[in-house]
């Protein structure tokens, strides 16, 4: 049994945008597992632009070192997007 959760939210039906929504809110939650996070949460502040807030259970070091794993994976990945993340720690 796979002991590594992450919790996806908000599923869009907007056609093709619901591929690239998706898309971007697994990229987030797939970097934060291979920064070595066993539990994240991906959450959808926006039907308008592309702005995220991960929760997961980091401190404030880890924190802002989780924002730029994550920030390098899109820039390795899908070039430069507008995308906003917020990491919160709990």
């Amino acid at each position: 049994m796979n002991d590594t959760m992450a919790v996806i939210g908000n599923d869009y039906s907007y056609g093709d945008v619901t591929i690239a929504e998706r898309a971007i809110e697994d990229l987030i939650a797939c970097s934060a597992i291979e920064f070595g996070l066993r539990e994240v949460k991906v959450v959808s502040l926006s039907k308008e632009r592309y702005d995220y807030q991960i929760i997961a259970p980091v401190s404030l070091v880890e924190a802002e070192r989780l924002y730029r794993y994550v920030r390098d994976q899109f820039d390795l990945l899908l070039g430069q997007v507008d995308v906003t993340l917020n990491v919160i720690g709990v």
